[in-house]
Parts: structure tokens; C-alpha cells; sequence
């Protein structure tokens, strides 16, 4: 039986949309920011922490909502589109605009987190005991062990808004340009992925000529990547002195 050696390196987009016409993106984007609101709504000054048994509820509902909002569909298609074609300016300003509407959504959930980091310490612990509760002890411990750090409710969301452009923008800015850089490689112009790719597979005096190779390119565009990493560094920073870490 003859099988076929070729390898498929292009991702099927398809499966997530159609193109990036798709009204299906649309919907999706709705459906994220309506749940959000219900959610708010349903919650927001309600009494979710006075028991395990409504805790439970309240938390069940917010898994079934993290199953919406943190697959963020719409956002993924579109950083995926961007990490494959770097250059297509259409498609990085969507996927900007796109992570924007979905970080608002979020953000009128932010509430729920930093009410329960607020139950007493005393009570914590019959919480973190309660049968009904045992599904969530990891998360509830996680939320109780970092409540000391918790800022304000509009801090927080004021986080979330600008880690995009603080933090998520220099990571996309140094991926674009990594992606642009080519190697030579047997007379043919390759990206720098595709020849980190060919490394493992080639003979030794091949593969320690592409290496140097790559490391020359990586060297060329060092100056950015040392920008990069001194932004996130400092925003890091930052958020850690805000917080009292």
C-alpha cells in the first residue's frame, strides 16, 4: 500500500470560520458580551457568598460562562491568522479590536473573583471543607491564598485593558518581526521557522551552518527583542509593586 509522505504545515482555519467575513464572529462576539452582562447581573450584589450551597451555584455558572469568554474564538482565529501572515495589516487590527471587546466583557465579571478573595478568613476555611464545594477547592484556594494581593475592582479592569497594549502588543510586535526574518538556505529563502524547523533532520556540517545562520538573524534584530523583554520586565514590575507582591 503506497502512503503519502507529505508533511501538512499550514493550519486549517476553516474550522474555526469560514474566512474573516464569517458572521458566525459576529455572533460569537455578541454571545461573549451578552453572557458577560447576564452574568453581571445576576451576581452583582447578590448574596453567592454567604453559603457553600450558593457559592456552588454561583460558581457552576461561572464555569459554564469560562467555557464562552476564556476560548475566546473569535480573538484565537484571528491571532492565528496574524501568526501566519505577520504582514496582513487587515488581520492584526481585527485581532486588536476583536481582544479589546472581548477584555470589556470580561471585565464586568471581574467582581465575582474579588468577592469571594473578600470572605472571612474563619469562614474560608468551612468553605474550603464543604462537600458541595470540593469540585472547586483548587480554584477557592487559589482565590483565597491571592485575595491579599486583590486591587480595586475598576484597578483591576484597568489591568486587564492595558495589558494589551503594555504587555500583549511588544510579544505580537517581536513575533511579527521574527516571522519576516529569512535564512538562505540551499539557494532558497526560508523563514526563520521553517528553518529552526530543519535543524534536527540534517547532516552535521548542514545543521551547524543553518544554525549560525539563524543565530546571525536572531543577532540582527536583537536591539528589539531587548526592548521587548525590558517592557514586559518593567510592566511586570509594575503590577507586582501595585499589588504589594
Amino acid at each position: 500500500m503506497k502512503t503519502s509522505n507529505t508533511i501538512k504545515t499550514s493550519w486549517d482555519l476553516t474550522l474555526l470560520y469560514k474566512n474573516e467575513n464569517d458572521p458566525q464572529i459576529e455572533k460569537d462576539l455578541k454571545d461573549i458580551e451578552s453572557k458577560c452582562l447576564a452574568f453581571e447581573k445576576k451576581y452583582r450584589n447578590a448574596d453567592y457568598t454567604k453559603s457553600p450551597q450558593k457559592l456552588a451555584k454561583a460558581l457552576k455558572d461561572y464555569n459554564t460562562l469560562d467555557e464562552t469568554v476564556g476560548s475566546s474564538k473569535p480573538w484565537w482565529y484571528f491571532a492565528l491568522k496574524n501568526d501566519a501572515d505577520s504582514s496582513d495589516s487587515k488581520v492584526a487590527a481585527l485581532k486588536t479590536k476583536f481582544g479589546q471587546r472581548i477584555i470589556k466583557a470580561e471585565n464586568k465579571i471581574t467582581f465575582f473573583i474579588l468577592d469571594i478573595g473578600k470572605i472571612a478568613k474563619e469562614k474560608q476555611k468551612i468553605f474550603l471543607r464543604a462537600k458541595v464545594l470540593k469540585p472547586y477547592s483548587y480554584l477557592l484556594t487559589r482565590i483565597f491564598n491571592n485575595a491579599q494581593y486583590n486591587l480595586s475592582e475598576k484597578e483591576e479592569q484597568l489591568i486587564g485593558l492595558l495589558s494589551q497594549t503594555s504587555y500583549a502588543m511588544w510579544v505580537s510586535g517581536q513575533n511579527k518581526l521574527l516571522n519576516e526574518q529569512k535564512i538562505v538556505h540551499k539557494g532558497k529563502k526560508i523563514p526563520i521557522s521553517e528553518a529552526r524547523a530543519k535543524l534536527a533532520d540534517l547532516p552535521k556540517k548542514e545543521r551547524r551552518q543553518l544554525y549560525n545562520d539563524i543565530n546571525k538573524s536572531l543577532k540582527s534584530i536583537s536591539h528589539f527583542a531587548e526592548a521587548e523583554l525590558n517592557a514586559i520586565f518593567n510592566y511586570k514590575k509594575t503590577m507586582d509593586e501595585q499589588r504589594g507582591l
